[in-house]
């Protein structure tokens, strides 16, 4: 919305009118803070996941992906596994 002439303001009155409650002041917070360590390690797993596709290892399901991915040196839960084929689309 920058980019068409719109302030941050002007975008959090119209969000107000449509009900959705921020205040510049928590857009600015969240633009400017450092992503979690939970996102960067879950787009570290992710990616080694998706260097897999295209070869056999690509089509395990959760349980082997969890031990291919500790064979590598990622250190990954099951849980967290899971959680990332889920949201990759990726049904075991």
């Amino acid at each position: 919305m920058r980019a068409q002439g719109f302030g941050v303001e002007s975008v959090c009155a119209v969000l107000r009118e449509q009900g959705c409650q921020v205040a510049p002041r928590t857009y600015r917070s969240w633009k400017s803070r450092q992503p979690s360590l939970r996102t960067i390690t879950d787009a570290h797993v992710t990616n080694a996941m998706l260097d897999t596709v295209g070869t056999p290892e690509g089509l395990y399901g959760r349980r082997k992906m969890t031990a291919h991915l500790r064979r590598q040196g990622v250190d990954v839960s099951a849980g967290t596994v899971h959680r990332l084929m889920g949201d990759e689309g990726s049904m075991a």
